[in-house]
């Protein structure tokens, strides 16, 4: 795949990301922050399941290859959608909420990189990153500090 479309479609990731944890927390309203994690992640694997088979392919779906752990992915993923389910429903909302996950993302990335875990290549940070935490923090802090009470 051609670099020139990893931004629109990371940006596109980013806005149905939002989009998902705003209806999943909607649901989570209704019923519970594990009951509706369950019912997406469910959704979810029915939906990979026909765009695997749309998309033609035929061979195995769980590689020999891939080391054990990889597969925990989905476990982070379903606390992920249970712990976002409350946060939502909190005074944090959407926005505020969304804002403190990109914080939690960037400082765990910084640490897969500078650690080389997961079997990605080891970074040096630099006082570039100790900035780019500073920043999201602080526009963090704004989101959810600056809106007044609703």
């Amino acid at each position: 795949m051609k670099v020139k479309y990893y931004t629109p479609m990371a940006t596109m990731a980013g806005a149905m990301l939002a989009a998902m944890i705003a209806l999943n927390g909607l649901l989570s309203r209704y019923t519970t922050p594990f009951f509706s994690s369950l019912l997406v992640h469910g959704a979810g694997l029915l939906t990979s399941l026909v765009l695997w088979r749309l998309m033609n392919h035929r061979g195995k779906l769980v590689s020999g290859a891939a080391p054990l752990w990889s597969y925990t992915g989905g476990m982070a993923g379903a606390l992920s959608v249970v712990t976002a389910n409350m946060a939502v429903n909190s005074p944090l909302g959407l926005t505020g909420s969304l804002s403190i996950f990109i914080l939690g993302q960037t400082v765990t990335s910084l640490g897969v990189d500078r650690f080389g875990l997961m079997e990605s290549p080891r970074r040096l940070l630099t006082p570039l990153d100790a900035l780019r935490i500073g920043l999201i923090l602080t526009g963090s802090l704004l989101v959810i500090n600056a809106g007044g009470p609703s």
